[in-house]
């Protein structure tokens, strides 16, 4: 048996031998998602790629983040309406006109948390692209107040 504790592989970082085997007798290792979760996963599974998260990085445990009841993961949720569903209110104002978003942050909650928490986020502010024709990745998105955001002239990016 190959010791992998301390190792990462994904958002897993293996913890400890859990003491348990699978059926074919390989090692169940307790591991840490980024996101906080614990999750048993057999070396296999570890080595080969299969399991890289808790489950939190397809959507299987996306409320494992313990942000989706924040204003900041509806902010994230409704910059993906804009930017990829037809129906949503103003997506021909960004999705509509080649507004996306980088594919750090897109299908990654905790990716774009992270960000904002460096970069000063708090509930009272709003994101804002600083280039309205380009779209939202670290590189082009900052945190401002609401009136910050009417001065400029944003007001789709309000209706968040």
């Amino acid at each position: 048996m190959k010791n992998i504790q301390g190792q990462r592989f994904g958002r897993l970082t293996v913890l400890r031998d859990s003491g348990k085997r699978n059926r074919n007798g390989s090692a169940i290792w307790m591991c840490l998602c980024i996101c906080g979760q614990f999750k048993e996963v057999g070396s296999n599974c570890l080595i080969s790629g299969h399991t890289k998260s808790c489950g939190c990085l397809y959507g299987g445990n996306n409320t494992k983040h313990r942000g989706t009841d924040t204003r900041l993961f509806r902010i994230h949720r409704n910059m993906k309406q804009r930017c990829y569903n037809p129906k949503a209110h103003n997506f021909e104002r960004y999705g509509g006109r080649g507004i996306t978003i980088c594919p750090k942050w897109k299908n990654d909650f905790i990716a774009f948390r992270e960000f904002a928490r460096r970069n000063g986020y708090t509930d009272s502010l709003t994101v804002d692209r600083i280039d309205n024709d380009k779209s939202y990745s670290p590189d082009n998105c900052q945190f401002i107040t609401l009136s910050e955001n009417i001065k400029k002239g944003n007001k789709n990016e309000i209706l968040q």
